[in-house]
């Protein structure tokens, strides 16, 4: 975690899965795939989600969580690049009042034992006046652990969040 500025932070870190390349980038890119992981916490409620991952796309993602707060997830896809790279930025708002807008760049690279390594980069200004080491932190956390549920689904095991309640 890094503090940019007093409202600005970024996160990075790599995540190594055992499936291929192809494999994991499909599902980043596959709307099919990608709607099985990036769902929110399990108690929650998916709204509306839409996912077009090509160069010019958008994707949203509106979870109403237990505690009846509701997040929304808003990106445009500014660059796609097949098994390579994707690039996105995204507006989250929460209980519709934007709280950050992010922009994310993932990076796969194949692995020498036929895995892969996805490089997660985000950079995130935030518009509250929370604490900007705790909501940067409670990002780490939250990405973290959508990495961890997208390893149960490229495992084919349930997938079971353990995303906090944003609230």
């Amino acid at each position: 975690m890094t503090i940019i500025s007093d409202r600005m932070s970024a996160i990075a870190f790599d995540r190594t899965f055992r499936q291929p390349l192809a494999t994991v980038f499909a599902a980043f890119s596959d709307p099919a795939k990608k709607s099985k992981w990036f769902t929110g916490p399990s108690d929650g409620k998916v709204q509306e989600q839409a996912i077009d991952c090509r160069t010019g796309g958008r994707e949203i993602l509106d979870v109403r969580w237990a505690s009846g707060t509701v997040s929304r997830f808003e990106a445009q896809y500014h660059r796609v690049d097949d098994k390579d790279r994707i690039v996105y930025s995204y507006d989250l708002f929460i209980d519709g009042v934007l709280f950050s807008i992010s922009l994310a760049d993932v990076r796969f690279e194949a692995g020498s034992d036929g895995g892969t390594v996805v490089h997660f980069a985000e950079s995130t200004a935030y518009y509250n006046e929370a604490d900007l080491g705790q909501m940067t932190d409670g990002r780490m956390h939250g990405t973290k652990a959508l990495f961890d549920m997208l390893g149960m689904a490229l495992e084919n095991q349930a997938v079971v969040s353990t995303i906090d309640d944003c609230h």
